[in-house]
């Protein structure tokens, strides 16, 4: 492997430069950075940092979560918005007061236009939407996170 000279005598005259000195302040600084960080409570500190339990936990209750998000979508999906709006019902009590009606009518008026929604969107486009949604969502997590650790 040949140098070019002029490549061998930069990389002398830069070997032979004195090492530049660090601030005074720099110790006491980095001193303070390390106590303050060491000082943040555990759920404070990144992800990677928590005790081995805690994550274990935190990504079992996302899982069960984000199956109980999928499960209800899908539910939603067969059952049809209108039933699941229609089912919240306030109990017999309401039922005698006017207020009772009144919610009554709305949660069959809302199951009439969840009745009537899988019939305008296909259910493929539905199904695409909310991946998509959900990948830009994602996105912007991630973005978010990756510019705050860069401030």
């Amino acid at each position: 492997m040949s140098h070019d000279p002029l490549e061998k005598s930069v990389h002398s005259l830069l070997r032979n430069q004195p090492d530049r000195p660090a601030p005074e302040t720099l110790e006491a600084r980095v001193m303070a950075a390390i106590a303050a960080r060491e000082s943040l409570a555990w759920w404070q500190r990144p992800f990677m940092q928590w005790p081995a339990f805690w994550r274990a936990l935190f990504l079992v209750v996302s899982v069960l979560i984000g199956a109980a998000t999928v499960a209800g979508f899908l539910a939603l999906h067969k059952a049809g918005p209108g039933h699941l709006f229609a089912s919240f019902h306030f109990g017999p009590w309401v039922e005698t007061l006017s207020a009772g009606h009144t919610f009554a009518t709305i949660g069959h008026a809302l199951r009439l236009v969840g009745d009537a929604l899988p019939s305008l969107v296909p259910r493929d486009w539905a199904l695409s939407a909310a991946a998509l949604y959900s990948v830009v969502i994602l996105l912007l997590f991630g973005s978010y996170r990756m510019l705050a650790r860069s401030i």
